[in-house]
Parts: structure tokens; C-alpha cells; sequence
């Protein structure tokens, strides 16, 4: 390929211009920064119509592609030209891929037969991210007909579910590395939500746990990937060490996740982003609270936040921590929880004391109306119900903050600078961007060793305001003891303390930013 010019790269995963998860974080964050090293570069994911029209600007298709994106239609393959509204503005193709549906059953015995994949049994869950797979392997592989001529072509495959585009590539012969990645492995996001200490089996077999938790298909879809791709990479140590185990593939290199700190929160802007937070957190707290809120004693402002997984994402254990803080510090506590599940829109008499601006009344802890779940059962048994003498108060809120939210019409990420203190004591956690993001916002942090995030910090920087409990190796009753503790020394911190935190806070976010990596 040395005859070759700049190489090509195709980056292909769901959550291209699709807010899912942290992967969106990822993508959207390295963007700008890839670019400076592969201008030519191109993002390839499915076309959901509510999100793209958020986050999805359409373009003029260039006159060279225009032919080969009919010829893709001729196959039933729809395709979405545009850019991602994301720093670096990076060009996507965004793809309607039902008609592929007709050819999974006979992709299942194809890929069964020659990477032992063992999907046919798999429902919509198997069949969605084969089909979507293929039409990004189909639409790569037309494109490749110019591209070919004159650059070395990459495809970037993020997760199982867009993994199989690597496969299928191969299948077609198109002259392509592939690189696959995994962010979590499937067995081992499922075997830490129902026993913690799997870790610390010696005779555990991969393939019969994956059949005893009914994943077996994406299972062995992840093992094929990561088996078959040119290059095998993951985002940290605790991942490689999980995909060696589990996969039985050791990773080729580890692409730690990063952010543009300057980027999601400029410095010239943040003071006025945490003044406007601030108040908002502060208004919110005074017209929920009404009567329970005490204006005597001083306020500490603490948020947990992420992907509805209690046990995983160390909810569990945090809400318990919490519970036995109630008598241990002094200092008034108020905990909002931004952890989105299904609901049906703010409460509505808080909505009528809102806009009357009425800071007296019974208290809420619930703002939204919701599905019973986990974490509201257990907000329950811990008796948070918000009552004036309670020193530590619940805010529930489970919804992802987009700017246009009702309550506080700000975003998530400019909500956040506006706390004291996150909390992500997660179990399983490949990297964790929740804990990430709160120290670039200058926000003090309490992580565990047992993400990602938490345990590049410990190993690599000195010098740091990344709190980090130890989760590993260690039993339940001192973790929570550890916790507990640790919550009790962020209570009893001054004014003072917390500003030099916020601060360390932000200085240590620098050293994950993706230009160090």
C-alpha cells in the first residue's frame, strides 16, 4: 500500500449523531482531534430521525460519491450525506438499512460457519445491529471502488453490535484494515450486575456463563471481532484485563477515552456557566424543598449521575453511604440524582409552585413522574423522604438534560459545573466519562478503582482531586465504611476547601484530555 496516499478512515458505530451513551462522548469528543491526523474521515451510523434532527446537518453529496450512493440505493440501502454538529464538524453518512434485513437469517449460518458465532437464535437485539453492519459494510465497500485508487482504507468498529462490519468487509474482499473495539464486554457488564466477585472465580468458563445469561450470540459476536480485526483495541486497563479473561483476545493496544477539556467547558466562560448553574440548583432546591429546607445551615450542592445501572454503576452501595451520613455530618447535603428511566414529565405541583415562585410547601423529592424502579425502592427503605431534620435530601430527577429540559433549561454538562461534589462509585465501569466530565467542570470527584477513569488516575498522576475508593478485592462492609468516610471529609469541607478542590479538580482533567493520549 506504499504507492498509496493519506489513508481513508471509516469510524462506524450506533451512536454517530445517536445519543445512547458514553460511546456519543467518545466519538464526538475525538472528532476534531483525529482530524488533525486524518482529514480524510468519514462517520458511518443509523439514521434516527428525532436525533439527527438535533445533531445531524445535511450536505451537499460531493459529485464523486453521488454514484455510488445511488447505486446503494439501487440495493435498498437510504443514505444521509451531511455533518455531525460537533466540534470539527466531521462528515457522516447516516444509513437506512431495513432492506437488510432480508439477508440476516442467511448472514447467521454464513458467520456461523466461519467465525463460530452462535446467533441463531438471536432476536431484533442480534438481528437490528447485524442488518445496520452489513449496510455499512455494503456502503464502505461501494465507496472503496474510488477511494481504493488512491488511499489505504481503515474502518473503525465500535462494540459487537457494529463489529460485524469488520467481518463483512472481509467477506466482500475490499482492500481494508479494520480495527475493532470494545468499550465493556457483554459477560462482563452482565456477570458484574449479579455477582460482583466474579472476578475473583478461577474455573470460570466464558462460553457456558454467556449461555447461562441467554448472550450468547453477542457473545460470540465479540469474540469473532476481536479475533478476526486486523487491530483489537480497548479504552483501559481494567477492560483489557476483563477482554484477555473473558474473550480470550488480548488487546493490541489500549486507546484510553479522553475529552477537549477547553472545549466542553472553555475557561473564559466557566465562572459565568457555574454562577448560572448555581443558581438554577439553588432555585430548583428552594421551590422543591419548600419547607424542609433549612436557609440556616450552609449547603453543599453533591450529584450522581449515569446510565440506569444500579448495582453496576455503584448506586447501590452509594444511596447506602448516604443513609449512614444522615447522622454524621452537620452540614445540610443535597443530593440530586440525574439518572435518566422512564417518565412522564415534571410533577406538575411543582411546576404550579415554579412558575407562581413559591419557596414554601410540603417538600418533593421526586420532580418528575416516573416508573417505579431500583433506585426509587431503595430511596425508599432508606427512608429519603426529605423531612426538615434530615441532614442529607434527595433530589430525583431521571432525566438526561438536554437544554430544553422544563426544570432548568440548561444542559447536563452546564448543570454540572454548578455542584460541590459527583459521586460514581461504579463497580463496572470500562472507562467512566461521568466522573471525567465533573472534574473538567471543576468539580470535585469521588471515583472508584474499579473504572477505568479511577484507575488511570491513580496509577499515572500524583498529584490530583480525584477521589478513589477501593472496590476491588475488598468486602462490601468496608467499602461502604470507606465511603462513608470519605462522604463525612467532603461534608465538613469549608468554602475554602471546596474552591481549592474544584480547582486540583480541573487541573487533573488535563491530563486525560485526548491530545494526551
Amino acid at each position: 500500500m506504499s504507492h498509496k496516499t493519506k489513508p481513508f478512515l471509516f469510524e462506524v458505530s450506533y451512536e454517530v449523531a445517536n445519543f445512547v451513551g458514553g460511546i456519543h462522548t467518545v466519538l464526538a469528543t475525538k472528532a476534531k482531534e483525529i482530524q488533525k491526523y486524518i482529514p480524510n474521515y468519514i462517520l458511518v451510523g443509523p439514521f434516527v430521525s428525532q436525533n439527527a434532527e438535533k445533531e445531524f446537518t445535511p450536505r451537499d453529496v460531493p459529485d464523486w460519491m453521488k454514484p455510488h450512493l445511488s447505486q446503494l440505493q439501487t440495493q435498498g440501502i437510504m443514505t444521509h450525506y451531511g455533518t455531525w454538529n460537533v466540534p470539527g464538524n466531521p462528515n457522516c453518512l447516516l444509513l437506512e438499512f431495513e432492506s437488510q434485513y432480508n439477508f440476516v437469517d442467511a448472514q447467521k449460518s454464513h458467520l456461523y460457519e466461519k467465525y463460530q458465532i452462535e446467533s441463531h437464535d438471536g432476536g431484533n437485539d442480534v438481528n437490528e445491529p447485524m442488518a445496520l453492519s452489513l449496510a455499512a459494510a455494503k456502503v464502505i465497500a461501494e465507496l472503496a471502488k474510488t477511494l481504493a485508487q488512491k488511499h489505504s482504507l481503515i474502518t473503525h468498529s465500535h462494540e459487537w453490535m457494529c463489529g460485524y462490519t469488520n467481518l463483512f468487509l472481509k467477506d466482500l474482499d475490499v482492500a481494508c484494515k479494520t480495527v475493532f473495539t470494545t468499550h465493556a464486554t457483554m459477560l462482563g457488564r452482565t456477570l458484574s450486575s449479579v455477582n460482583p466477585l466474579w472476578h475473583q472465580s478461577v474455573d470460570l468458563e466464558p462460553h457456558a456463563k454467556a449461555k447461562e445469561h441467554n448472550i450468547l450470540a453477542k457473545y460470540t459476536a465479540e469474540v469473532a471481532c476481536a479475533k478476526y480485526s486486523d487491530v483489537f483495541t480497548t479504552v483501559s486497563d481494567v477492560t483489557a484485563a476483563e477482554a484477555t479473561r473473558l474473550l480470550g483476545v488480548k488487546p493490541n493496544v489500549i486507546t484510553y477515552n479522553g475529552i477537549n477539556v477547553n472545549e466542553l467547558y472553555p475557561l473564559h466562560t466557566l465562572p459565568k456557566t457555574i454562577n448560572l448553574a448555581r443558581k438554577k440548583i439553588k432555585a430548583i432546591t428552594r421551590y422543591a424543598l419548600g419547607n424542609s429546607f433549612n436557609t440556616k445551615l450552609e449547603t453543599q450542592y453533591w450529584v450522581i449521575s449515569g446510565r440506569h445501572e444500579p448495582k453496576n454503576k455503584g448506586y447501590v452501595l452509594t444511596l447506602d453511604a448516604l443513609k449512614e451520613l444522615q447522622n454524621n455530618t452537620t452540614q445540610q447535603i443535597v443530593v440530586f440524582i440525574l439518572i435518566p428511566y422512564e417518565q412522564y414529565g415534571v410533577n406538575t405541583e411543582l411546576q404550579q409552585r415554579i412558575l407562581a415562585k413559591k419557596k414554601t410547601g410540603k417538600q418533593f423529592r421526586d420532580l418528575l413522574y416516573y416508573r417505579k424502579n431500583e433506585i426509587t425502592q431503595q430511596l425508599n427503605t432508606n427512608n429519603f423522604y426529605n423531612a426538615r431534620l434530615d441532614n442529607v435530601k434527595i433530589l430525583y430527577i431521571p432525566e438526561y438534560l438536554f437544554a430544553d429540559n422544563k426544570l432548568f433549561t440548561l444542559s447536563y454538562h452546564q448543570l454540572l459545573s454548578g455542584f460541590d461534589l459527583g459521586i460514581f462509585t461504579s463497580y463496572y465501569e470500562p472507562w467512566g466519562y461521568t466522573p471525567h466530565e465533573c472534574a473538567a467542570a471543576a468539580v470535585s470527584v469521588v471515583t472508584s478503582n474499579t473504572a477505568g477513569f479511577g484507575r488511570f488516575i491513580s496509577k499515572h498522576i500524583k498529584e490530583n482531586e480525584i477521589s478513589i475508593i477501593n472496590r476491588e478485592k475488598q468486602t462490601r462492609e468496608k467499602q461502604l465504611l470507606e465511603l462513608v468516610s470519605l462522604l463525612e471529609l467532603k461534608a465538613n469541607r469549608t468554602q475554602s476547601d471546596i474552591l481549592h478542590d474544584s480547582a486540583l479538580a480541573r487541573q487533573t482533567s488535563k491530563h486525560c484530555e485526548w491530545k494526551q493520549f
